[in-house]
């Protein structure tokens, strides 16, 4: 199960484009900048500064940053079907390294 504590923070430049897959139950939070998100199936959603967004299906989610954005990925705080080989592979596949999540 995964908890509030697995977290990641990290800064985007301008225009700078992610695209991730398989992030059911991951919160993500707008520490600075802003942020369009896109999560397959749903509608486009804007974020500035404060805001926060959690994923809800296993589809492909595109964010783009906008005026130097810092973002925060964490679990929502409750068990959810996101496994920690889910989240690890996440990191890995935005670049971030980070070891086992536990």
């Amino acid at each position: 199960m995964l908890y509030d504590f697995i977290e990641y923070e990290q800064r985007l430049a301008d225009a700078e484009l992610i695209s991730v897959r398989d992030t059911d139950g991951l919160l993500v939070e707008v520490q600075q900048g802003a942020l369009w998100l896109t999560e397959e199936g749903g509608e486009d959603i804007w974020l500035d500064q404060g805001a926060r967004y959690q994923t809800h299906g296993r589809g492909k989610v595109v964010m783009e940053a906008q005026s130097g954005t810092l973002i925060r990925w964490r679990a929502n705080g409750q068990p959810s079907q996101t496994s920690p080989s889910r989240l690890k592979a996440l990191w890995n596949r935005l670049g971030l390294g980070v070891g086992e999540a536990t």
